[in-house]
């Protein structure tokens, strides 16, 4: 003869219960080991609990709509910092440009054409002008120069400099101010 099957469904749960496996699985994030450590339970009933109620799934979906929500944000923010780089970079284009059109030192024109070079660079890449590893692709050369031509039958003449004479000369680069 056989022996007649007794189906369990195992220790239920209190409302009580339900309601504070409710608050530490979905109110405080906890998992089902945590849970059931403090409440004197196994893990997998904790885990069974969960599932039956449809609570891992809405876990699974807050967390989901909470990692988009700050990826968003993220991103926003990222979108905002390479636009304050972008407009400061233009307006040190402009300083650099001026700087460079009004001054008769080559040390100080060439510091400004190789400050104007590297924020064009920026304001090209944070408006996106440059594909990142793109070749071939648009690009904007700047070239700086004088375009006044020497007179034809200007010679160069080389003279001697006294210890007196060099002492006069400028030996630090020129202070180049590219602040607002």
């Amino acid at each position: 003869m056989s022996r007649p099957v007794t189906i369990r469904n195992g220790p239920s749960f209190s409302r009580a219960e339900k309601l504070r496996v409710r608050a530490l699985y979905l109110g405080k994030g906890r998992g089902p080991s945590e849970i059931a450590q403090t409440m004197g339970k196994e893990p997998r009933q904790i885990t069974n609990l969960v599932n039956r109620l449809g609570w891992a799934r809405k876990r699974a979906e807050v967390e989901a709509r909470a990692e988009s929500e700050a990826e968003s944000e993220g991103l926003e923010s990222a979108r905002a910092f390479v636009e304050s780089v972008a407009m400061r970079s233009e307006a040190l284009v402009e300083k650099g440009f001026d700087l460079a059109e009004n001054t008769s030192d080559a040390k100080t024109f060439a510091f400004a054409a190789s400050g104007t070079k590297t924020f064009v660079g920026l304001v090209r890449q944070a408006r996106s002008l440059d594909a990142l590893g793109a070749v071939g692709g648009p690009s904007l050369t700047v070239i700086f120069g004088n375009p006044v031509a020497p007179a034809e039958s200007e010679e160069r003449r080389v003279s001697e400099v006294g210890p007196e004479q060099s002492q006069a000369l400028p030996s630090s680069s020129p202070d180049l101010d590219f602040s607002d």
